[in-house]
């Protein structure tokens, strides 16, 4: 992480900034943040703005005061940005000793399942990376004692909060999954309610 002071006002207390070198450094919810609009159909310049206030989370106004050589410095840092996430395969992802599996039994969603991940979707105009989160919540399980992994339950939900704080590189092949397999639910629930109109 690299550490902006920034002077706005000399009667004011600077304006500390962080801002990430690399992907380890980017959580989930910075990501989620990253994505929280579609900013690709934007000029350049305005793209390269949400993305710095996103990564920052500095407020706008804030960033269009930052004289231009600063905010050229903060540009050239976040480049990687423009590159690809490694894809790394893990069995789980580990947090506080406890290990977390991909359920990926999608021959067998639960209605509560397909519930879930309808409305996360469409609630997020379908996209993932706006709710990578909760869509960490409802795939990434405990295994039992009998080594299965835990049903559905609504309680999955009550880990977003850490899930947010996972580093984006650690679950970005889940993303990759995701978005190949995201329509799954709108099939199932489509095929239900076409052959049961009432």
């Amino acid at each position: 992480m690299i550490e902006y002071r920034i002077t706005i006002d000399e009667d004011l207390d600077d304006i500390v900034a962080i801002l990430p070198e690399n992907w380890d450094e980017i959580s989930v919810d910075d990501y989620q943040r990253l994505f929280s609009k579609d900013f690709t159909t934007l000029p350049a310049i305005q793209q390269t703005l949400h993305i710095i206030t996103s990564l920052t989370k500095l407020p706008e106004d804030v960033v269009l005061l930052l004289p231009i050589d600063e905010f050229k410095s903060m540009v050239e840092k976040i480049r990687f940005v423009y590159g690809e996430i490694e894809k790394v395969d893990v069995e789980y992802i580990e947090i506080n000793d406890e290990k977390y599996y991909l359920y990926t039994d999608y021959s067998s969603l639960t209605t509560g399942e397909i519930i879930s991940l309808d409305t996360l979707l469409e609630s997020n105009s379908g996209n993932i990376n706006r709710c990578l989160s909760d869509i960490l919540c409802l795939f990434l399980r405990k295994k039992k004692d009998n080594g299965k992994l835990e049903k559905f339950s609504t309680t999955l939900f009550e880990r977003k909060e850490m899930f947010s704080k996972l580093p984006i590189n650690q679950v970005y092949h889940l993303i990759i999954f995701f978005l190949d397999t995201k329509n799954i639910s709108k099939v199932n629930t489509r095929d239900y309610t076409e052959e049961n109109p009432n």
